[in-house]
């Protein structure tokens, strides 16, 4: 069962937020095949620590776990007839991140699915000062211009939190 949930106006942007849109099996599959990916070392050099190339809708194209998850998000709502996909990577939150505000210039839509985040608390960063959580299994889509980052752990709760791995389109 999906929830939906619309979030309006938070900083005069709005934000959607699908509560279980990805099967707990599946996003297990989609979660290893990310990781997978890190340990192949397909990691961005120009980006904070982890982040993969912005290539995966093309190298993974044929993996039948990436095409479900993405098939999922651009036939949810009709995404896919407002859009086509141009980039996505995956993000690899460890001890040592990094991230910062920024926005994507090149997309309509940005859509976040958090793979493994063992407290939702640690979701999406807002223009510095609002955090939209960041629910394992749960897709976030919002304007691409909204300055947004991911929640970096702090590295005394690590080892509490574990890896957060997340999906961007």
């Amino acid at each position: 069962l999906i929830i939906f949930n619309m979030l309006k106006n938070i900083n005069g942007n709005d934000f959607i937020i699908y509560k279980n849109f990805i099967e707990k099996n599946e996003l297990n599959k989609f979660k290893y095949l990310l990781k997978k990916q890190f340990k192949k070392g397909n990691i961005h050099p120009d980006v904070p620590p982890y982040q993969t190339y912005p290539d995966l809708h093309i190298i993974l194209k044929d993996n039948l776990t990436f095409k479900y998850v993405v098939d999922k998000i651009m036939s949810f709502n009709n995404y896919g007839s407002f859009f086509k996909i141009n980039k996505c990577w995956a993000n690899l939150s460890k001890k040592n991140n990094k991230y910062k505000n920024h926005i994507h210039t090149d997309s309509k839509l940005t859509c976040v699915l958090y793979v493994q985040n063992k407290f939702a608390e640690f979701g999406t960063v807002i223009e510095d000062d609002i955090i939209i959580k960041g629910e394992e299994g749960s897709l976030v889509v919002f304007n691409p211009k909204t300055k947004h980052s991911i929640c970096n752990i702090h590295k005394q709760l690590f080892d509490k939190t574990g890896e957060r791995v997340s999906f961007v389109i």
